[in-house]
């Protein structure tokens, strides 16, 4: 399975999972045209994915979701409170899924777990079918156990690694924004993202810290603090950056462990010897109705 980060961050996000040519988009930050762009400068020889899975009602999630299902037709994948703000006004794409329930799309299951966010949001477990897991994990005020448990067997975590509470604390943001971002329906802080990562399983090999703020985080901050709570086991740590173009290969296991592709060696080459340095601390089948919800 491959991973690409295409957009990390208040203003977008983006990732995309492809297996036996099916090519599976999560979320819908950026409009078709900016996705189809992204994918040519990375090399890759398709620009339109084959589904979409939208987590949640928040513009920097869904916002161009009616252009992915009604102007490029691409099926796609919304619990009801999604739907609800999304709107479509076409339900020939438009399916539904349940934030308590594992449901295929293509060559992979996806299993929803639902966090707490201001909005009903979920992290998103995708195993393809040779056997190859990533999570992503963003826009949670929490860690409920459910996700803990979602965790195992994966090799690719994407953790929500949002602020810095000091740096909110004297930050720009609007006092009642501030208690928004921080309280237990807002998101990730470092200290919190790096609790569950002293607890990661051991099948975790790639761990990608997620939706960093660009006023009240700084990714050396996070890495920093993420690295101290890795120390003792050997884990690829890396912050995405609201623009960037990471890209992952998984590979079953039994096989070598998951990977960076080449394009990326030189990047986490850099960011291991920051953290190392003294100054630092450590085609789609049709849905199938016994797994979805009735479609629209």
């Amino acid at each position: 399975m491959r991973v690409r980060i295409l957009a990390s961050g208040s203003g977008g996000n983006l990732s995309l999972y492809e297996h036996d040519g099916f090519a599976l988009l999560v979320d819908a930050g950026v409009d078709p045209g900016g996705l189809a762009s992204r994918l040519r400068s990375v090399g890759a020889d398709y620009t339109r994915p084959d589904a979409l899975v939208v987590t949640h009602g928040h513009a920097d999630h869904c916002a161009h979701a009616r252009a992915y299902a009604e102007g490029a037709g691409i099926p796609t994948y919304m619990t009801d409170a999604t739907m609800r703000v999304v709107r479509p006004a076409s339900a020939r794409h438009v399916f539904r899924y349940s934030a308590k329930e594992p449901f295929r799309v293509g060559p992979f299951e996806v299993r929803p777990c639902a966090v707490p966010h201001d909005v009903p949001q979920v992290a998103l477990r995708i195993e393809s079918d040779d056997g190859c897991a990533a999570l992503i994990a963003t826009d949670l005020g929490e860690v409920p156990a459910e996700l803990r448990a979602l965790l195992a067997g994966v090799q690719l975590a994407m953790i929500e690694s949002n602020h810095d509470k000091h740096l909110l604390e004297i930050g720009p943001y609007p006092r009642f924004l501030k208690r928004r971002v921080g309280g237990p329906r807002g998101h990730l802080n470092n200290d919190q993202c790096a609790e569950l990562l002293r607890n990661l399983p051991a099948s975790v090999e790639t761990v990608v810290l997620m939706h960093l703020s660009e006023k009240n985080n700084r990714p050396e901050v996070a890495l920093d603090c993420a690295a101290e709570a890795l120390s003792d086991r050997s884990t690829t740590l890396l912050a995405a950056k609201q623009y960037d173009r990471q890209l992952f290969d998984l590979v079953p296991r039994g096989r070598e462990g998951a990977t960076l592709a080449a394009p990326d060696v030189a990047r986490v080459e850099a960011i291991a010897r920051a953290i190392a340095a003294p100054s630092k601390r450590r085609a789609i089948e049709p849905p199938n109705p016994a797994q979805l919800a009735l479609k629209l």
